[in-house]
């Protein structure tokens, strides 16, 4: 009996053992685990640089390849991070526009007339990611002294041109101005004139 109660007291205090053993690796993990959440807290890291130019790039697009006259167009022009790392890039809408040349003569330009109260804005680009903005042209031959103007580009063949951050980009886009079709005439019914008999 008395060797039955040694072996049951050594197996209490083994298994008592056990369960403070566990504790103490539970309280251990706990606190490294403690430990490397402070270390992430407390991490820093270096902030996104901007974006090198290379890693940029511009693309136009618009939606038909022919205008009426007097008409205009919208456009749309996308700037990719095409680089392997994030980055940033400053926007200046007073840099950011589009350019109309018809043969060496520059039929428009967005950003010529730009006020320099423009607010600009800092953007995140992740990598491949893209971002866009909206462009007009009203159709018209753009004044000198920035006026008004009331001259649309006659019928021929034009150029679009980005300008990203102040310098135009070296792509073009072709495309044609042309007359809006004439109204066509209403259809006009001929109604018989009877006969007279002999």
């Amino acid at each position: 009996m008395l060797a039955i109660a040694i072996i049951v007291v050594a197996l209490v205090m083994a298994v008592r053992a056990g369960i403070a053993a566990v504790g103490r690796w539970q309280q251990a993990q706990a606190a490294e685990a403690k430990a490397y959440q402070l270390r992430m807290e407390q991490r820093t890291f270096d902030p996104p640089k901007p974006c090198e130019k290379e890693a940029l790039q511009t693309s136009l697009t618009h939606a038909s390849p022919v205008v009426y006259v007097g008409a205009g167009d919208q456009l749309e022009l996308t700037m990719q991070n095409t680089g392997k790392v994030a980055c940033t890039v400053t926007v200046d809408p007073a840099k950011i526009g589009v350019q109309v040349v018809s043969g060496n003569q520059i039929i428009y330009n967005s950003t010529a007339c730009q006020g320099d109260k423009t607010p600009q804005k800092q953007l995140l680009l992740d990598v491949n990611m893209s971002w866009k903005y909206p462009l007009s042209w009203d159709g018209k031959v753009q004044n000198a002294d920035c006026s008004p103007s009331n001259q649309a580009a006659k019928a021929g063949t034009y150029r679009f041109q980005a300008i990203w951050n102040g310098t135009l980009m070296p792509e073009e886009t072709v495309f044609v101005v042309q007359d809006a079709p004439a109204p066509s005439a209403p259809a006009t019914s001929e109604t018989a004139t009877p006969t007279p008999s002999s």
